[in-house]
């Protein structure tokens, strides 16, 4: 029954990536995909592609947007136009993390219209909360709470608690972005525990993280030591990217940066900033940015080698101004 050792790989695929070992879950999505291409099944195939660029992004986001778009001319080649619609999700956010802001929104203007057009408001959601972290990292707030605010109904409307989590966490980064930090915190609070009961191992991190990096600027210390113990333990040593990761890095030097160690702030600085940039460029750009105050005070000569880095490999990639607002997930 090969067809359905496709499906089972696809989902061991998904749970290990859940939990944060990103290597099996690639090995996984390529068994998958070995499998269907050995079977001739366009569709299983395709499920198979777009589980594999998932796994791949963060840490090769060619190989993912390539996964992409071969799982694309499948789907079209089969009329399905849900998974056209999660493609061109999945090829917005690759674009987004370049910094490619037109080409992401773009793509996922396509992928709403598909999911509305399809009648998926799963997929019509997700576009729509993806489309809103763009408006989000460009600075237009506004939009975003539209967008966010469009999403979770839609997951609420299918009863989607996983995407729902995932819009009540940027809703939080939107209120920390606006200085409203308690807010924010309390936010964070309730999405960290949704993804720990869910199983989003990602989130979780990052919620953990927003949530102590805004005690922490409220001038609760212990709290946020609390909340970068809690997060180092979640990670456990695991040293690859995801989206969210960036709060951690951020939340890790401000404490440092509050012994006053400025070698260790510019070690920390230049491994989180290393990290980001290999797979998200934006993330890399705010990782600078929100950390100037605290660096340029503790370690200004690392900071200069970096912003010039940044800049040089910005130039060389997408050309594209990436905003220095704050993070998204």
């Amino acid at each position: 029954a090969d067809d359905e050792r496709v499906a089972l790989l696809v989902m061991l695929a998904a749970t290990h990536l859940r939990l944060g070992d990103r290597v099996a879950a690639v090995a996984a999505a390529r068994d998958a995909v070995s499998l269907a291409g050995n079977l001739g099944d366009d569709s299983l195939l395709a499920d198979a592609l777009v589980r594999l660029g998932v796994a791949l992004d963060g840490d090769d986001s060619g190989q993912a947007e390539s996964s992409y778009r071969r799982a694309l001319a499948l789907y079209e080649h089969l009329q399905d136009v849900r998974g056209q619609a999660r493609c061109w999700d999945r090829i917005g956010v690759v674009a987004a993390q370049r910094g490619e802001w037109a080409e992401a929104r773009t793509a996922l203007g396509r992928a709403i219209d598909l999911g509305r057009t399809a009648g998926t408001p799963d997929e019509w959601g997700l576009a729509a909360l993806d489309l809103g972290v763009v408006a989000r990292r460009t600075g237009d707030h506004e939009q975003a709470r539209q967008l966010f605010g469009d999403a979770l109904a839609l997951f609420a409307a299918v009863q989607n608690s996983e995407r729902q989590l995932l819009a009540l966490y940027n809703l939080a980064h939107l209120d920390r972005e606006r200085g409203e930090l308690a807010a924010a915190a309390d936010l964070y609070g309730v999405a960290a525990s949704l993804a720990e009961r869910v199983g989003q191992h990602d989130v979780e991190v990052g919620a953990v993280s927003g949530a102590g990096l805004c005690r922490l600027r409220l001038g609760d210390r212990d709290r946020a030591q609390q909340s970068l113990a809690k997060a180092d333990a979640l990670l456990d040593g695991q040293d690859g990217w995801f989206a969210g990761r960036e709060l951690q890095d951020v939340l890790s030097v401000e404490l440092i940066a509050t012994t006053g160690n400025g070698a260790a702030v510019a070690a920390r600085l230049t491994e989180a900033w290393h990290r980001a940039q290999a797979a998200d460029a934006w993330a890399a750009h705010w990782l600078l940015a929100e950390l100037t105050p605290t660096v340029t005070r503790l370690a200004p000569a690392t900071l200069s080698r970096l912003r010039n880095e940044n800049a040089a490999l910005t130039n060389d990639s997408s050309g594209a101004a990436i905003d220095g607002t704050n993070p998204a997930s």
